[in-house]
């Protein structure tokens, strides 16, 4: 690591990359790849993926040139990337999913995600085979439980046995949709995060704190609960590129009634 200038003042670091607890995954909607380039140079240490979530772009814009300028950029940096679930969900329900996966490897994607919080649920069975496909092709493999708009809190039982099938069946974590989380923190039910925590292990859930990016949101509320709940250490996504400096304070602040905001 490349000595800094104050290196001489202690304060509270996070792990070093790779790492499996304390991730960041930030959300890239909008940015061209030189921008994304510069802005790694300062903060690639605090990232560790990016997930790309323009859906539109993606099917109809981007060429393979394009995919394979940004990947070898982000890697450069040592940050991993893939695409949002929404694109697999679109390729599932129209019988293409494994072509999707091919396409992936082909563009030097090193993951994908699987989920199903906007399409109906999947036959038994049938996502746990998906799961195993992708890993057996050399993807690492990431799912995601919850809806985008519940109609009750989600219970610790019924969670810790959909991430333990998921874990089971080959995916490396799995995401908590935010409005699951939401719900959870509106009803003040604050022991359901660790309970699930406890029994699948911390390093093997990643918490949505954005649901979409165009509305200013509370985000920074959300994840200064789960940091009170859980510890630093939790594994975070969906913000965009740039707030992962916020999320870096939350977890790591140099004082203990430091104004976060």
């Amino acid at each position: 690591m490349t000595e800094t200038s104050f290196d001489f003042i202690s304060i509270n670091l996070p792990n070093p990359k790779p790492r499996s607890k304390g991730v960041t995954c930030v959300t890239d909607v909008m940015w061209t790849t030189s921008m994304m380039d510069d802005y790694l140079d300062d903060f690639e240490d605090i990232i560790d993926w990016v997930k790309i979530q323009n859906h539109r772009r993606t099917i109809s814009t981007y060429d393979d040139k394009w995919f394979s300028k940004r990947n070898k950029t982000l890697a450069k940096h040592n940050v991993g990337s893939y695409i949002g679930g929404m694109v697999f969900e679109m390729a599932y329900v129209q019988g293409k999913h494994r072509q999707f996966f091919e396409k992936n490897l082909e563009l030097g994607f090193s993951a994908i995600e699987v989920s199903e919080d906007s399409i109906p649920d999947m036959p038994p069975g049938v996502r746990t085979d998906i799961i195993k496909e992708a890993k057996s092709m050399g993807l690492r493999v990431f799912t995601e439980i919850g809806k985008k708009k519940p109609v009750s809190p989600m219970k610790s039982d019924d969670a810790i046995k959909a991430v333990l099938e998921d874990l089971e069946a080959g995916s490396e974590h799995v995401i908590l949709e935010s409005a699951e989380t939401k719900l959870l923190r509106e009803n003040n039910m604050i022991d359901v995060l660790p309970t699930i925590a406890k029994a699948v292990g911390l390093e093997h859930i990643y918490f949505e704190l954005r649901r979409g990016y165009n509305l200013e949101q509370p985000w920074m509320e959300l994840c200064e609960w789960l940091v009170q709940s859980l510890g630093p250490e939790i594994n975070v996504m969906n913000i965009k590129v740039d707030e992962c400096v916020w999320v870096d304070r939350i977890r790591y602040p140099l004082t203990t009634n430091q104004n976060l905001h």
